[in-house]
């Protein structure tokens, strides 16, 4: 716009030059269009402007980026969360009794899980994923384990860590591969790698180790599987998100987006159309890729003036195009819709 009114007047210059020579009626009138036609100019420029909005970061219009929909209360510095098929939503604690909270789509809390024989305040509760036959499986940086429940918050048992582990792992991200593959990050000192277990509850294989360079992590909090099979971790204290083919290869890294570097990735998920949504705690914003090809930036949302993301942790999908993320020192879980 501003080019635009820069060209107008330069133009009116001109035409005010050439009515200077100008006398009588005629000049009148050609001294109307030097004051009229820059302000139409102007005009038709801000009506282009408010009829073709401008797109957002990654070329999505601002009809395309999702918009809010919901907030949910009633989680203590909610970290994790997870959505079952019907629609019900688990919640874990950071804070207060450091439960895994279990409400409906209106919000409604319909009743909450802990750990095992949980102490006050031994529990940890961080990240929570939905199994195929409807587990509830949780992490617990306190416990070093993964409890498993069911469905009406019932404990029903732990997943054994692998015989490499010597009965001593820390366990982070959980997630189910859509071929009911069970992963898993594990932050355990001079151990930060990524376990996959079959979807008969076996361990498999493990890859990754300790460090920055290609393949390794420092602190690894969540992965996901694309269409094509290829693992995705958000390898946070790196500032990335690392992929790799199916059988735990290396192949390459997402570390920047349209605004500059990624700060502290943790949640991600990936949905049917393989777009990528990560939670980058440092910035507050979702970030979302396209990797159905090679990774392409789309657009970031949740920095919004109306519901500002504050340290945002967890994130899931549903089946409707929802998106959840845990609003961890706002004390919520924000939900977005995206299509």
């Amino acid at each position: 716009m501003l080019a635009g009114t820069r060209g107008a007047e330069l133009n009116a210059r001109s035409w005010r030059r050439g009515a200077l020579a100008v006398t009588g009626r005629p000049r009148l009138i050609a001294m109307l269009a030097v004051t009229c036609v820059p302000a139409i100019v102007v005009y038709a420029i801000v009506a282009r402007s408010d009829a073709r909005p401008l797109p957002s970061p990654g070329g999505a219009s601002a009809a395309a980026l999702p918009r809010h929909a919901q907030s949910l209360e009633g989680a203590a510095r909610p970290m994790g969360v997870a959505v079952a098929d019907d629609g019900t939503i688990y919640v874990t604690e950071g804070s207060g009794e450091h439960r895994i909270r279990v409400l409906d789509q209106q919000g409604q809390a319909l009743l909450s899980m802990a750990a095992p024989e949980a102490e006050a305040g031994a529990s940890a509760p961080v990240y929570v994923a939905i199994s195929p036959a409807r587990e509830v499986y949780v992490s617990d940086q306190g416990d070093n384990a993964i409890h498993v429940f069911a469905p009406d918050g019932a404990y029903i048992r732990d997943v054994a860590p692998p015989a490499d582990t010597a009965g001593v792992w820390h366990p982070l991200g959980v997630g189910f591969a859509p071929d009911g593959r069970l992963l898993v990050t594990d932050v355990t000192p001079g151990q930060h790698r990524v376990m996959v277990f079959d979807p008969s509850g076996n361990f498999a294989f493990a890859f990754g180790s300790e460090g920055n360079g290609d393949g390794e992590f420092s602190f690894p909090n969540a992965a996901a599987v694309d269409g094509q099979g290829r693992i995705y971790v958000s390898d946070s204290n790196n500032g990335r998100v690392q992929i790799f083919d199916a059988a735990g290869g290396y192949v390459e890294t997402i570390d920047a987006w349209a605004g500059g570097k990624l700060g502290l990735p943790r949640g991600l998920a990936i949905d049917g159309r393989d777009r990528m949504f990560v939670a980058d705690t440092l910035s507050g914003l979702v970030l979302v890729y396209d990797v159905s090809g090679a990774p392409k930036f789309l657009y970031s949302f949740g920095g919004g003036a109306e519901h500002p993301l504050h340290y945002p942790n967890g994130l899931a999908l549903d089946s409707a195009g929802r998106v959840y993320v845990t609003d961890r020192e706002n004390n919520r879980v924000e939900v977005w819709q995206t299509y």
